[in-house]
């Protein structure tokens, strides 16, 4: 009787030790969202009068995919800014005539 005793202690141990693990394991972590506060086009005007774009409130900057260089590039890293590209689309002459499911439009549906 004694020996059961011991064998069903270390059973109900083991069996607390990994429900305490899966309930570890299970745990929701709750995710963690990305605020991105931006300028759209070249920080360099912002730069030349030594404003820093993170002392303003900034964390990003969307430049066009032709105006990005070392310069800007090693400036953005230097002040932790996360760097977008611009690519522009759909600018071929008359493309949105030739289709027309093209056209950007407002929250009427109606062409901008």
């Amino acid at each position: 009787m004694h020996t059961l005793i011991k064998t069903g202690y270390r059973y109900v141990l083991l069996f607390l030790a990994l429900a305490l693990i899966s309930l570890i394991s299970c745990e929701q972590k709750s995710a963690e969202s990305a605020t991105i506060r931006g300028v759209y086009g070249n920080p360099k005007p912002f730069w030349e009068k030594e404003l820093s774009l993170r002392d303003l409130g900034v964390n990003a900057i969307f430049v066009h995919s032709g105006s990005i260089d070392h310069d800007i590039l090693n400036k953005a890293r230097s002040e932790g800014l996360m760097v977008f590209a611009e690519f522009a689309t759909l600018n071929g002459k008359n493309y949105v005539e030739m289709h027309p499911e093209a056209w950007a439009i407002n929250e009427k549906g109606e062409k901008v």
